[in-house]
């Protein structure tokens, strides 16, 4: 069972709001060279919200890679 989301919790990450609101703030860049897994550069300001939504809940750590064989399975299945 995942954790309950606080009051606390829910402060935590509106206290980012401002980060989505201002239309000059630049999120991320998109890196084309070298060729790598994951493209997206993002700034520090959203890498720490990235971060927040971990710890306060909002975002839960799931390891794809070992769940491979069972979501495969969900395919092949009939």
């Amino acid at each position: 069972m995942s954790p309950q989301i606080t009051l606390k919790n829910l402060e935590s990450i509106l206290a980012f709001v401002k980060l989505f609101t201002d239309k000059e703030a630049k999120l991320y860049d998109i890196q084309t060279e070298p060729l790598t897994f994951e493209p997206y550069c993002y700034s520090k300001e959203f890498d720490q919200f990235i971060t927040s939504g971990y710890q306060e809940n909002f975002i839960i750590s799931f390891d794809w890679l070992s769940w491979h064989q069972e979501a495969h399975s969900f395919v092949t299945e009939e």
